[in-house]
């Protein structure tokens, strides 16, 4: 939630809005990915959108007034919700919207693998799995939901996993171990740089 005027007649639409956002956060944070989620786009109040856009308006208000501080040192003058801007609620978010094809489901033993050895990956390499994903290090300024991750299983697992950046599709072979998934990973999102043939 991104304010476009900072006036002191919107900061109380402000507070109450994020005091809304803060709470169906941690109600989803707490639903996982069950299908009881609420969703964001459920609480729009047309009256407070006109002047509220949190996805870019307040990031570029706050960055203008703190440029030296970066967001993760200073979560607490982010008007004490620092989850806008957590990276664990970002993966959740992706991790949700992820689709799965082929023989892939959410419950399926690959994808499960995928998500245990994603969430053990340092920040680095999870920056380096975003930019092999969809061809840049930087999080959309729609947010991490704006990444519609698709999922598609294939046969042969002597191959890396693929990733079609243009529509943020990643071909991931079914590993039989964590250790092989893992290792092919790193292996594909260290050597992503160029161009090649599936």
């Amino acid at each position: 939630i991104l304010l476009t005027n900072l006036a002191l007649r919107d900061r109380r639409a402000l507070v109450s809005s994020l005091r809304l956002l803060s709470l169906v956060h941690g109600l989803n944070f707490q639903a996982g990915c069950r299908v009881g989620r609420l969703n964001y786009d459920d609480f729009y109040i047309p009256e407070i959108a006109e002047k509220i856009d949190i996805r870019n308006d307040y990031l570029n208000w706050m960055n203008s007034r703190l440029h030296p501080m970066s967001r993760r040192e200073s979560p607490i003058l982010f008007c004490e919700y620092p989850f806008l801007f957590d990276p664990q609620a970002k993966t959740l978010l992706l991790r949700c919207d992820a689709t799965r094809q082929g023989e892939c489901f959410p419950d399926h033993p690959v994808i499960r693998t995928f998500w245990e050895v994603f969430h053990k990956l340092s920040l680095e390499q999870k920056k380096l799995f975003l930019k092999f994903l969809t061809g840049t290090d930087r999080v959309p300024i729609l947010g991490m939901k704006a990444l519609k991750l698709m999922i598609q299983s294939t046969a042969d697992d002597s191959f890396l996993p693929f990733a079609h950046t243009c529509i943020t599709q990643l071909d991931l072979p079914k590993y039989n171990t964590k250790e092989k998934l893992k290792y092919k990973l790193l292996q594909a999102v260290q050597q992503s740089e160029g161009f090649g043939l599936v």
